[in-house]
Formats: C-alpha cells, sequence, structure tokens
C-alpha cells in the first residue's frame, strides 16, 4: 500500500524565499542623506562668508572673541553632520545592494526548485509534493540553502550597521541642545544698549531697542518704500528693500508687524515675556528665554519659541515652527507647516494643510487637523489625534494613544483607537479676526476627532436642534439682540481670560475665548479652557447650573458651578454630614477633567 499524498506534503513557509523588502525605498532615503550632507555643507559655506564679512568689520572685543569660537564650533559640528550624512548615504545603499542581491539568489533557489518537485502555492505557504524520496531530499536541501542565504544576508547587514551609529550625532545634538532651546546664549553677546542703537552690517539694518519694556512697529512708507522702524514713538528710517533685525533684548517687549507688510525681517526677542508678531514677508522670529508669543503672520516663517512656557501661531504660510524648551503650545494652522515640540510637555496643532508635526521629549498632545498629516510622538506617554485626511502617525517611545479613522497608518503606539471624525456643532459661529476664526475652528476640528470632543460638540448641536425661538420674538434688550444663533464664540482680549453667559430671555450663549492666554496654574492648553466653557454652556442648555458657592478647605467662595464645570464635587445643601459630589445632572463625560484625562493631561484638584 503506497504513501498517501497529503503525506507526500511538506508545506514551507513561502516568506523563506521573500525578503519582503524594498530596495528602492532604502536608495531613495540614501539619497535624501547624501542632500543632506551636501546642504550642511552649502550652509557652512553661506556662514563662512557672513561670518567673514562679520570678523573683518571693526568689531571687536570679548564678545568677537567669542564669537569666533562659536563659529569654529558651529563649523565642526556642520563637518561632522556632513560626514555622517555621506556615511550614512553610503551605509543604505550598500544595505540596498545587499538585498537587492541575496533576494535574486533566492528567487533562483525558489524556481528551481518548484521546477523540480511538483508544487503550488496556498496561502502564504509553498506546498511541495514529492513522488520520490530524493524529492523530499531536494526540498529539504533547498530550504536549507536558503538559510544559509538569509544568514549570510544577515551578517552581512551588521557589517553595515557601523553607518548607523548614532554616538556622532546624539554628541552634536547634546552640544547645541540649550542654544537651540533657546536656555542659553551661542556666545557672549554685546551688552545690552543702554537705549535704542543702530548698526549697518553690510546693508544690514541691526536696531537694539535696549532693556525695558519696549513696543516696535516696522512698516513700509507707500510712497517711498522705505522701511520705518518706530521704537517706542521714535522712528527710524532705511532704504527700500533694507534688510532689519530688531534685537528687542531684556524687558516685556511687543515688535509689530502690520498685515500687508511684506519686509525682509528677523525678529529677536530676549529676556522677558515678549510679543512679537510678523508681516507677510517671510521672516525669521526668535523668543528666547520668557513665556513668549509669537505670530508669523503670512509668508513662509521660520519660528523658535525659546526656553519658558510659550505660544507661537505660525498663521499662514508653510512655516517651521519649534517650541524649544518648556511646556509649549504650537500652532501650524494654515500651509504645510513642519512642528517641533522640543523638550517638555507641549501641544502641538497642525491645522489645515499637509503638516509633519514631532513632539520631542516629554508627554505631548498632538492633533493633525485637518489634510493629509504626519505625526510623530516622540519620546514620552504621548497622545495623538490624526483628525481628517489619510494620515500617518508613529508612537516613538512611551505608552502613546492614538486616535485615528480607518484609513489612517499607525506604528509604535500601545492604545490604537478608531475615531470617526465627526462634523459636529457646524452651527457654531466665531466672531473676531480672520487669525481668531481659524484658530478656533482648529480647536473645533481637534474636538471632532476626540471620543469626549465629539460627545460634547454631539450634545451641543442638540441644544441648538432644541431651540425653537424665532430672532423676530424677541426685542433688543440692553443693545444685544437675539439672532438665532445659539453659541458665538467672540475673540478675548490678549490678557482676558475665556468665559462664558447666556441670556436668559432666549437660548442664546455666547463664549468669549483667549486662545493664546497660558497664565493658567498647571500650564493646560487653552483647547482645554475652550472645553470648561463648553461645559458651562451644557448646564444653561439643559437647566443644570449648580447654584451657590463653594465652602469646601479648597476653592472657598468658588462658584458651584465652576467646580461643575470642571468636574469637582460640590455640596450644594451645605451639610457637612452629606459629602460633596459629582453633580449627576452633569455627568463627567461631559467636564473639563474628562476632556483632560483624554488628553493625558492631569486633573484639575481645584477650580482655583
Amino acid at each position: 500500500m503506497g504513501i498517501p499524498p497529503e503525506d507526500r506534503e511538506i508545506h514551507v513557509d513561502a516568506a523563506l524565499w521573500d525578503l519582503q523588502a524594498n530596495p528602492g525605498r532604502i536608495e531613495s532615503a540614501a539619497s535624501a542623506w547624501q542632500r543632506f550632507g551636501k546642504a550642511s555643507a552649502t550652509i557652512g559655506d553661506n556662514l563662512d562668508a557672513d561670518a567673514r564679512k562679520l570678523m573683518g568689520s571693526q568689531w571687536s572685543g570679548t564678545a568677537r572673541d567669542s564669537f569666533g569660537q562659536h563659529q569654529s564650533k558651529v563649523f565642526d559640528s556642520l563637518d561632522t553632520m556632513g560626514a555622517q550624512a555621506s556615511k550614512l548615504a553610503s551605509a543604505l545603499d550598500g544595505v540596498a545592494d545587499l538585498l537587492r542581491w541575496y533576494q535574486g539568489a533566492l528567487d533562483t533557489e525558489r524556481e528551481q526548485i518548484m521546477g523540480a518537485v511538483p508544487s503550488w502555492r496556498a496561502g502564504g505557504e509553498i506546498v511541495f509534493r514529492w513522488n520520490k524520496p530524493e524529492q523530499a531530499t531536494k526540498v529539504t536541501e533547498a530550504t536549507g540553502r536558503a538559510r544559509v542565504l538569509r544568514k549570510e544576508l544577515d551578517d552581512a547587514l551588521k557589517g553595515k550597521l557601523s553607518g548607523f551609529a548614532a554616538t556622532e550625532w546624539e554628541a552634536i545634538s547634546k552640544q547645541w541642545d540649550s542654544v537651540s532651546s533657546g536656555a542659553a546664549d551661542p556666545f557672549t553677546l554685546p551688552a545690552e544698549a543702554t537705549g535704542v542703537s543702530v548698526l549697518m552690517v553690510d546693508g544690514r539694518a541691526v536696531v537694539n531697542t535696549g532693556p525695558g519694556d519696549d513696543n516696535v512697529k516696522v512698516t513700509r512708507d507707500p510712497d517711498t518704500g522705505q522701511v520705518i522702524v518706530e521704537v517706542n514713538g521714535a522712528k527710524y528710517y532705511y532704504p527700500e528693500g533694507t534688510p532689519v533685525t530688531i534685537r528687542a533684548g531684556d524687558g516685556n517687549d511687543r515688535v509689530e508687524v502690520p498685515k500687508g507688510a511684506n519686509l525682509s525681517l528677523t525678529l529677536l526677542g530676549g529676556e522677558g515675556n515678549d510679543e512679537l508678531r510678523g508681516g507677510d514677508g517671510n521672516e525669521r522670529i526668535v523668543g528666547l528665554h520668557g513665556d513668549d508669543k509669537i505670530y508669523g503672520g503670512a509668508g513662509n516663517d521660520y519660528a523658535s519659541a525659546g526656553s519658558g512656557r510659550d505660544y507661537a501661531d505660525g498663521q499662514g504660510g508653510n512655516d517651521l515652527l519649534a517650541g524649544g524648551r518648556g511646556n509649549d503650545v504650537v500652532y501650524g494652522l494654515s500651509g504645510n507647516d513642519n512642528i517641533a515640540g522640543g523638550e517638555g510637555e507641549d501641544y502641538l496643532e497642525g491645522a489645515t494643510g499637509d503638516d509633519t508635526v514631532h513632539g520631542g521629549a516629554g508627554r505631548d498632545t498632538i492633533s493633525g487637523g485637518r489634510d493629509s498629516d504626519r505625526l510623530d510622538g516622540g519620546s514620552g506617554d504621548d497622545v495623538l489625534y490624526a483628525g481628517h485626511g489619510r494620515d500617518t502617525v508613529t508612537g516613538g517611545g512611551g505608552a502613546d494613544t492614538a486616535y485615528r479613522q480607518d484609513e489612517d497608518q499607525a506604528t509604535g503606539v500601545r492604545q490604537d483607537v478608531r475615531v470617526e471624525v465627526s462634523d459636529a456643532a457646524q452651527y457654531i459661529q466665531i466672531q473676531g479676526s480672520p487669525e481668531f476664526q481659524e484658530r478656533v475652528r482648529a480647536d473645533l476640528d481637534m474636538m471632532r476627532a476626540s471620543p469626549v470632543g465629539q460627545q460634547m460638540l454631539t450634545e451641543l448641536d442638540d441644544i441648538h436642534n432644541d431651540t425653537s425661538a424665532v430672532a423676530s420674538d424677541w426685542p433688543v434688550l440692553g443693545g444685544v439682540s437675539y439672532q438665532g444663533n445659539p453659541l458665538v464664540i467672540t475673540e478675548a482680549d490678549s490678557n482676558t481670560a475665556s468665559s462664558t453667559s447666556n441670556w436668559h430671555l432666549g437660548e442664546d450663549y455666547e463664549v468669549t475665548y483667549n486662545p493664546s492666554r497660558l497664565s493658567s496654574s498647571d500650564d493646560r492648553p487653552p483647547v482645554a479652557g475652550l472645553f470648561h466653557e463648553f461645559a458651562h454652556v451644557y448646564d444653561y442648555g439643559n437647566d443644570t447650573s449648580a447654584s451657590g458657592t463653594h465652602e469646601g478647605p479648597d476653592d472657598v467662595g468658588i462658584e458651584n458651578d465652576e467646580r461643575e464645570a470642571v468636574g469637582l464635587p460640590i455640596d450644594e445643601d451645605k451639610d457637612p454630614n452629606t459629602p460633596g459630589q459629582i453633580d449627576p445632572d452633569h455627568p463627567f463625560g461631559y467636564t473639563e477633567n474628562a476632556f483632560r484625562d483624554e488628553l493625558g493631561w492631569p486633573r484639575r484638584t481645584s477650580y482655583s
């Protein structure tokens, strides 16, 4: 009796002969690193040319000597980067060559054995059915040769790994970390001017405003084209097209370039809490030390907030934005932006455009917004919201959570949560500057990609849909008329906290919102403050606002409805024998602390 056919079958994983590699993509990466190395050399040449002009001028003293040392360090780092990039490119090309050669050898082995022994593919396997014992031996020998080839490839790839050593890159990163984050000066800076001083360096005007809280405005005369720099009311005029650097120095300074002004500008903050506003040109804006606010304006801007608790808003254009060291809030808004949070617990929002957002070190919250974005959490336990569009989410190191749609790709995350982005609360009206409106739309889009945010916005929709009032039914009272708009978000002054009000004769609610306010005691992102105000709207719409004030050891005299919106216990009956509790008429899922839980932000333990 012969051996049954099924007992003469040998099942082999087809992946044994398939490396599942893409040498072409690796070669593309090699080309990119080669270009990076050449770019490092070009940057070095440009810096050298500029530095020669500066060092060859009449500048002398300690600052000049320190700058010379700084210059040498920069060139050394650029040379190292170029050499390492070239080494990495060569290693990647070598890897691609190895993969291509060994895949060819494996293909040949597979074709030969499948031609020698009856075989077919079944799912992820190749099934061999031998008729003679020597055929079974051939299959065994062929699989053995394939394993030998793969072992040879592994050994060869290990020989290429030296090109991937991160030691030199880490050394460069460590060397420049404190400077790039704004925590340290790159060299001994010249002494602060006692008043306004102006230097002309190779056709560039360098304006030092001196210490103190300065108010600076840079404009262009529409008739003559002259560039006008106004410092605390005093005006300085420069020929049309003159590049200008404003060095604000110590103090809480405000530097503003009005809309429509397309100038060549570099704005530098310094010590103090500065507000730096760009115009329509491609500006370079650096906050340096302090808690700064940076607005890029139109144009393709570079903005680095530096050290401190900073707010950076790219606004229009394809911007490069860096938060630096500290717990920062960075918004790209319109354009294809590159955003880096840096070190700290940052809130990063791409908004519209195909953005690339990297969290860096620390526990970050990252939102892609609309369009096709690339989100990378970096180190730390990050929370990432892909939002609209076809996005790519990478967790990085840490226990990361991704909220994404089915069409998005996610790798390296601990929790992968599928979310269908909603279109809830489209009826909400936003009143304020175009920049404010775009900024608020970004926050609403983020909530539409958030399970807790969706829940709140859906409830606001329900409140809106239950409204039966008609505009003509209501007279004008105190200068405010009911227009049938149940929820309006209005722009607050830059120094004003957010608040919510409602007109009790109708279903008209108003949230006054300050999207750049970062002065909360626990560094919460502004979007959490907006959610808090929506919690009040929830109570107004459902008639569940808690009455009275809190008399506990914390938040003494604070209105109960504020603690209710946060998600803290209240004691409405003032009876010490009955402990406080979360208001059952306001479920915890509609509170600020519920939103914080999802964002990965610590809960508030008190309102004050």
